[in-house]
């Protein structure tokens, strides 16, 4: 399989909207992940014995045939002059799969292995801990290690021939982020690695690829390789993207000096603006990859009081406010209403989700940062661009010093708008997102911050 034409559409879903893809064999940048941390082997590339139908129809590679000059001068190099190792009825080296059975604790699974493939095989994986570490030795390890893995092989067979142009992934581990989504980065025999993104409830895979796709010359987010919406290919819609490599901002914020807080104020106030500068016909939320905001918008969305009102009655804020701070948060939420109502028209591009947290940063030159990415794109839609304002300044102690006074003047000075009262009206467009994280748990770490910063603006009103 080749590599897709870069900026391609491919149409994946079942509606036959677009998604992007990107070519994969372009020469690799920063995104491709060389100058990230290398990773912990931990993938398991040999085909589990239980997804045999599944199985690399390559095996055994043609490599490791009997008339294979590589056979041959591993036999040399392993076996006594005159001495062949047994090969068994599978017809591969001892210790590999083959097309009579699989690699088990007891051995070739369907193969009785004699006293003298045993001795081979121990030549051969010696040779192998050597000679094979450039990407095979990935391929060729223990069925004992795949236990761990998050990926099944047949998974992992669909991803190399049919997305990543027949590149074997040697190393996978589970990424956090994502609060709807799996998230997994993947590294191929190659060096490069991807993140594949996996949508196992609510599917947004359209949207976030057209997103990103459109903000690719505009600002800094990953590069789509490829997304399928329906689900067809793996059994369940998912996107991939080439690693973005950086340092999340929540880490850059916890070792900043008080002298960062201006340049990394400026830094994501660019990356803000640059989001914002997308417009769209009207406000809304998206349905699929056409990017129209025309999908049913949730309940009381555009009315403060009532959806504060909602979140208060369905949630578990009862545990940790008082009644009069309640009803106080439901009174502040009605004297801003005209404030909120006047951003009603408004059609920027909105993350929805822009805080430091799903920011990575990388240094520049001179002590500076930049932001490299911007992930998590779940929760998009056509509004306001003061949500996002509001969400990145909604935690004030979590930030580094001068970072919230610079950030306005820097957002302004790239592009972005800021009206009368902004502040506040950002912080009210906020209560929203704080409404809706009072339904959650009490002991989510996140329910605990809202009803801290609720208390806190209630404490600022009365």
């Amino acid at each position: 399989m080749g590599g897709f034409v870069s900026r391609a559409r491919h149409r994946s879903g079942r509606n036959g909207s677009c998604v992007t893809v990107r070519n994969h064999s372009e020469s690799a940048d920063h995104r491709d992940g060389r100058s990230a941390p290398a990773q912990p082997p931990h993938a398991a590339m040999v085909p589990h014995p239980a997804d045999t139908e599944r199985a690399p129809a390559e095996w055994p590679p043609a490599k490791f045939t009997r008339s294979g000059d590589a056979w041959r001068r591993l036999r040399r190099a392993v076996c006594p002059r005159g001495a062949e190792p047994s090969r068994g009825s599978s017809g591969a080296p001892p210790g590999l799969p083959g097309r009579g059975g699989y690699v088990s604790g007891r051995g070739i699974r369907g193969i009785r292995p004699t006293g003298a493939d045993w001795l081979s095989a121990c030549g051969w994986w010696s040779c192998m801990l050597f000679w094979g570490c450039g990407g095979l030795w990935g391929r060729l390890v223990l069925m004992a290690d795949h236990a761990g893995t998050s990926l099944g092989p047949g998974t992992l067979e669909v991803l190399s021939k049919r997305v990543l142009g027949g590149e074997l992934v040697v190393d996978e581990r589970r990424l956090s982020g994502g609060l709807s989504t799996d998230n997994v980065l993947l590294r191929t025999d190659r060096g490069r690695s991807f993140v594949l993104r996996r949508y196992p409830g609510r599917n947004t895979s359209a949207v976030e690829a057209a997103l990103l796709d459109l903000l690719q010359d505009r600002a800094p987010v990953p590069e789509v390789v490829y997304a399928d919406d329906s689900g067809d290919l793996l059994g369940e819609p998912f996107m991939l993207t080439r690693f973005a490599s950086g340092v999340p901002l929540t880490a850059v914020f916890a070792g900043a000096a008080e002298q960062d807080g201006p340049q990394l104020a400026e830094a994501v106030g660019q990356a803000l603006a640059a989001i914002h500068t997308v417009r769209f016909g009207q406000p809304g939320f998206f349905s699929d990859g056409a990017l129209r905001p025309d999908a049913p918008p949730p309940e009381h969305h555009d009315d403060l009081p009532a959806f504060v009102e909602a979140c208060l009655a369905r949630g578990h804020a009862d545990a940790v406010l008082s009644a009069d701070e309640r009803r106080a948060l439901v009174q502040i939420a009605a004297r801003s209403a005209s404030l909120v109502a006047a951003t009603a028209g408004t059609a920027q591009l909105v993350h929805s989700d822009f805080n430091a947290k799903n920011l990575l940063m990388r240094p520049g030159d001179h002590g500076t940062w930049r932001v490299s990415a911007v992930l998590d794109w779940e929760y998009a839609f056509s509004g306001s661009g003061l949500f996002d304002v509001g969400n990145i300044l909604r935690f004030p102690q979590e930030l580094c010093p001068g970072f919230g006074d610079h950030l306005p003047g820097a957002y302004e000075k790239a592009g972005g708008e800021l009206p009368d009262r902004w502040r506040e009206i950002s912080e009210m467009l906020d209560l929203f997102a704080l409404s809706d994280l009072l339904t959650r748990s009490p002991d989510h770490p996140l329910f605990v911050k809202a009803a801290a910063a609720v208390r806190h603006l209630v404490s600022r009103h009365l």
